[in-house]
């Protein structure tokens, strides 16, 4: 499962370079900045998500280090999350603050299906309720950013 992780956070890795280098991606860019800069996301989002997405599952996995089988859920979650702030991190630096929404978008998607799969096997008993609110936290995120970023976006493009 940690394979199949690493795996797809470098197949999302390529795809996002291979948007971003081929420059497919300006229009888009400037329209979200624009977005962006209208509509500014409230000053709680990013630390809900870090402080819930991110360091809950980290103390939890420490918490739990000595139960292997809860182990390698929460690490293939961790490994697509911090793969998805990796490549925010890089790609803001080199282009800027709004190909971190289609990052975020891809990644989130990922993660969604990520999810589904984990709950599905048997073996992480007793974590399903962990993994059913990181389910609706990132279902959350991506209709955030469906709503606030990428219709408006169409609708900007559109008209």
């Amino acid at each position: 499962m940690r394979l199949g992780a690493i795996r797809s956070a470098l197949y999302l890795s390529l795809i996002i370079w291979l948007l971003v280098f081929s420059n497919s991606m300006v229009p888009i860019e400037k329209g979200l900045e624009k977005i962006m800069l209208l509509r500014p996301l409230t000053n709680y989002y990013f630390p809900t998500f870090m402080l819930l997405g991110l360091f809950f599952p980290i103390l939890l996995r420490l918490r739990r280090k000595s139960d292997l089988r809860s182990s390698v859920g929460i690490d293939s979650y961790l490994i697509l999350l911090i793969s998805q702030i990796v490549n925010e991190i890089i790609y803001y630096n080199l282009i800027g603050k709004s190909i971190t929404v289609i990052i975020g978008f891809i990644f989130t998607i990922a993660r969604l299906f990520q999810i589904a799969k984990i709950k599905r096997i048997q073996v992480f008993r007793g974590m399903h309720l962990f993994f059913d609110f990181q389910f609706v936290l990132w279902a959350i995120n991506l209709i955030t950013i469906t709503l606030n970023r990428l219709i408006p976006l169409i609708v900007d493009y559109v008209y």
